[in-house]
Order: structure tokens, then sequence, then C-alpha cells
């Protein structure tokens, strides 16, 4: 089996702005997971940007391995 491939990429800017990118999955799948890296934050989310990999449809198999 192919181990997936999601990671999430951080940016903390002069100020303290924080931006991540959780790439690696596929659909809507990383919506949940952006909520729960800025609740850990403390975060509120002020802006959300779908990148390609949000337009792909996940398969059965690839949404089983998200499921946190």
């Amino acid at each position: 089996m192919n181990e997936p491939n999601h990671r999430v990429e951080a940016v903390i800017h002069p100020g303290g702005r924080i931006e991540f990118k959780i790439l690696g999955i596929p659909g809507a799948g990383c919506k949940p997971i952006a909520k729960k890296i800025a609740r850990a934050l403390g975060m509120e989310v002020d802006e959300d940007k779908a990148t390609s990999e949000f337009y792909v449809v996940a398969t059965t198999d690839e949404t089983t391995k998200v499921k946190t």
C-alpha cells in the first residue's frame, strides 16, 4: 500500500500572522484538518483559498486515510 503524501506547509509572517497550506489531500478533506490546526494554534481563519487539489475528486480509499 502506498503511504499518503500529506503535509502542512506553514509560514509565520512578521507581526505574527500565520499562513498554512494543507497539501496532498484531494477534495474538501483538508477543511476539517485546517479547522483543527487553526483551533490548536488559537487562530481564527480569516481567509480560505482552495488549491487545485481541492477540485480533485477523492476515491473512497483516499477519504478513509484522511479520517481524524
